[in-house]
């Protein structure tokens, strides 16, 4: 190094400085270039899922539009006509019926039967040919009462026709839809009857059922009938004569999402009372589109991306090469309900990660039923991956030619130019290579030397800027990451105090406290139901109006009252983030600062307990994350409440029986030792003996239920009372051998407890002697009735009677006399 000309070891490091700058452009234009198209991949797949919803509602509007032309379609009107003329609810006032045609139960004629047939042929006919060139998956037809002259007429099913099947209704009397039987054809074995196949004489000369037969329809059994439940919605659908079509989104076998469209279609038809020709709904047509694999291969086809069809947390139809039904993770807990506010993010399938556009569809007239579905477009990480790992290449190619370029150029130029600002320009650039990017090199010309200059204070400023956006986003993270942490130790703290506290009400105060300190909460209260559920009462509160509160005995009204009312009521959550849109919340004088306000229910399995009430003085001041923390609390209170409350029944129920059965042990003791009397031993150089009365440490011990010594004598004594259940039944008195020896703690403790196990024994063998004694008079009383069975004869009943009684209760004298004016209160004397 030292042999090296200045223009050299110059030459050397620039060329060492350039590679350093190289190196830092080439990383920030590989992870600018990454962004970008990060960006232009999120902007595409938004598109893209905008355009698949669209697409979805365009395939609505088509059903709309379907169901509107075929009232202006005049062969369908005339068949409807006749199908309605014919059918159930309805008979042409000029017909032969005469003035029974609007009575129910009336039977249809077999001819009706068979015109109504051949009307819901020729609609088959018609309503194939509108499926099959607007690519429907099927079309059904309900008729329903014209006039309203059958009194909550529901729509039944006249016809259906889809890629399989092909139902038609027949029905037995008029008024009466539910004497209906229903056939079917499969779609590929139909063929139309010839044009005269229906005349007059074929109407008279055979029968309904003849006719269905001879057609190929097969009558649906009660048990293949169910084949019809699943697209039948006359049950849960009330219809009304609207203008506008109406569309919902259900789910099929298989989780095959359809557009269901329905809208009522008017013929005009004779006024039964004026016989004029008037319009009215006679039935509701109901078309339907499978979102099925062929309908997503094509979206797939036009769009050159995945796509599929989702609820709110599983796929239900894609063109993944996945299972139906999978779980997906998205960016938000809620699908957006606007066009715009599609969701982004990524999501793994079977072990491939994508990247995902999430948007919900909705159509104009979607009823309240229909099942909130969502387009999905997917795109694989890898792919972007590729393109990064493209970019990077192209630029690591350029970056090492435009470095060679230059570290050429700049010898041959330092070759011949040795610049003044050289030596400053060294300094700067050491001290930016040492990674202090708050200085800046000195520029003193405009040459070559001075541009460099300039791009390492640029390069400087960029980095700098970099390392100051890391450091940000770390702060951030970090302090998530303590916010996140302080509600883990608040769960904790809840849930210590539920298992340490068992007073209810410091219970349900600390929780409150602990809440609020960890989750900075204006207020926190929580209410509990009274005894007849219809007042939510404030049991604890932390903040001071809640205190004014409490003295105040504050109460709500379940369900009416509040958002705590409404959550009592209904058991579920309730959050306004802004409390002055929201029409349940009570403005609570006490807490003037609420602007935001959270209720979660304290739910004990199906069982409603209360609610906590937490409210804050910012808007939308609860995140996903409070609320799921918050729900997990309500959940720990509601356990402690339920488990405070067993705890306390089972302490009076377990108190009660100890107290029942104490009290009769003590009344057995009572009975055995009156009839027994006095009753001991004493022990004296292995010697037993009878008990020889008691001294006046004895009766203090049996007075005052306490160990009692007695230290007067020459030898210390010790009397332990012997106590069942509280009842003291004697004395243990134990001495000491040698005069002025006296007990020691450890001795008394070791006598106590021997004491205590006599207590035991005793007790125990009390029961067994009663049971033992209640065995034996139970055996001689059935020994007694035995003996008094035996015979029929008065005399000897009478005998055995006095006998076994005497023998049994070792009785001296027994005597028994029965007599006639015993009845009356006095024996007859025998002595006259």
């Amino acid at each position: 190094m030292d042999n090296l000309g200045i223009a050299q070891k110059l030459l050397l490091i620039v060329v060492i400085v350039f590679i350093l700058f190289t190196a830092v452009i080439y990383t920030v234009s590989v992870s600018t270039g990454y962004q970008n198209l990060y960006q232009v991949k999120q902007a595409d797949l938004n598109r893209m899922s905008g355009i698949l919803a669209r697409r979805i509602r365009v395939l609505e509007q088509g059903s709309a539009t379907v169901l509107r032309t075929l009232e202006e379609n005049k062969p369908v009107v005339q068949e409807l006509q006749l199908l309605t003329n014919y059918g159930p609810y309805y008979a042409d006032p000029g017909s032969y019926f005469g003035a029974d045609y609007m009575q129910s139960g009336v039977q249809i004629e077999d001819a009706d039967k068979i015109y109504a047939f051949q009307a819901q042929l020729n609609l088959v006919q018609l309503l194939d040919s509108v499926r099959r060139s607007n690519n429907l998956s099927a079309i059904s037809f309900y008729i329903v009462s014209p006039f309203d002259m059958v009194a909550e007429a529901k729509p039944v099913l006249a016809l259906r026709l889809d890629e399989a099947y092909i139902y038609v209704g027949a029905f037995s009397q008029k008024g009466l839809p539910q004497a209906y039987e229903c056939y079917r054809i499969p779609t590929n074995k139909f063929k139309p009857p010839e044009p005269d196949y229906f005349d007059i004489s074929t109407a008279y000369s055979v029968s309904p059922g003849e006719i269905y037969q001879e057609n190929n329809f097969e009558l649906l059994t009660a048990e293949i009938r169910g084949a019809i439940s699943e697209f039948s919605f006359q049950e849960s659908f009330e219809w009304s004569a609207t203008s506008v079509p109406q569309s919902k989104i259900l789910t099929l076998t298989g989780n095959i999402p359809v557009i269901q469209s329905w809208f009522p279609l008017e013929v005009e038809m004779a006024d039964p009372e004026t016989w004029e020709l008037t319009s009215v709904p006679v039935g509701v047509a109901v078309v339907e589109q499978r979102l099925d694999s062929t309908v997503i291969a094509e979206i797939r086809e036009q769009f050159g991306l995945d796509v599929g069809l989702a609820t709110l947390d599983r796929l239900l139809i894609t063109s993944l090469p996945v299972t139906a039904g999978s779980s997906y993770n998205r960016l938000h807990d809620v699908v957006p309900s606007s066009e715009s506010g599609s969701t982004y993010g990524t999501v793994t399938l079977q072990d491939v990660d994508f990247y995902y556009s999430h948007q919900p569809i909705g159509f104009s007239t979607t009823v309240d039923d229909s099942l909130p579905l969502a387009g999905v477009v997917f795109s694989p990480i890898s792919e972007l991956d590729a393109l990064v790992g493209t970019l990077r290449g192209r630029i690591g190619f350029w970056a090492i030619v435009l470095a060679l370029i230059t570290g050429i150029i700049v010898y041959f130029i330092i070759q011949y130019l040795i610049n003044r600002p050289l030596h400053g320009l060294m300094q700067g650039v050491q001290l930016i290579a040492a990674g202090d990017l708050t200085q800046a090199v000195a520029v003193q010309s405009r040459d070559e030397l001075g541009q460099l200059a300039g791009a390492f204070n640029t390069m400087a400023a960029q980095l700098k800027n970099l390392i100051g956006s890391l450091e940000q986003r770390v702060a951030d993270r970090t302090q998530d990451l303590e916010r996140r942490a302080q509600q883990l130790r608040a769960v904790a703290d809840v849930g210590r105090a539920v298992t340490s506290i068992r007073d209810l009400d410091k219970l349900l105060s600390q929780v409150t406290y602990l809440i609020s300190d960890r989750f900075a909460i204006y207020h926190v209260g929580i209410f509990l139901l009274d005894s007849t559920g219809e007042y939510a009462v404030l049991r604890a509160a932390n903040s001071e109006g809640g205190q004014q509160m409490l003295a105040n005995q504050h109460r709500l009204r379940v369900g009416e009252q509040g958002i705590v009312g409404y959550v009592t009521r209904k058991g579920k959550a309730r959050i306004a983030l802004d409390v002055g849109d929201d029409a349940v919340h009570f403005e609570n004088p006490f807490l003037p600062y609420t602007r935001s306000e959270m209720a979660l229910p304290l739910m004990a399995g199906e069982h409603i307990l209360g609610a906590l009430d937490v409210q804050s003085m910012e808007e939308a001041a609860f995140t996903p994350d409070d609320i799921a923390v918050l729900q997990v609390l309500a959940d720990q209170i509601a356990v402690a409440i339920e488990n405070t409350r067993l705890f306390a029944d089972l302490q009076d129920a377990l108190e009660g029986e100890r107290r029942a059965y104490g009290e009769r042990s003590r009344q057995a003791w009572r009975d055995l030792l009156r009839t027994r009397g006095s009753w001991g031993y004493s022990y004296t150089h292995k010697t037993f003996a009878d008990a020889s009365g008691s001294t006046l440490a004895m009766q203090q011990a049996v007075q005052t239920g306490q160990t009692v010594r007695d230290i007067s004598g020459e030898t210390a004594v010790l009397s332990i009372p012997v106590a069942v259940r509280g009842q003291v039944l004697g004395v243990l008195t134990f001495s000491k051998e040698k005069p002025g020896e006296q007990w020691s703690q450890d001795e008394i403790d070791l006598l106590g407890m021997l004491t205590e196990q006599l207590a035991v024994a005793l007790e125990s063998a009390r029961l067994y002697q009663q049971t033992q004694r209640r065995e034996a008079f139970e055996r001689f009383t059935r020994e007694a009735a035995e003996r008094m069975r035996e015979t029929l004869d008065m005399e000897m009943v009478l005998q055995t009677a006095v006998e076994e009684i005497g023998t049994v209760l070792g009785l001296h004298d027994v005597m028994i006399e029965l007599d006639m004016d015993a009845s009356k209160g006095q024996l007859r004397d025998r002595s006259k």
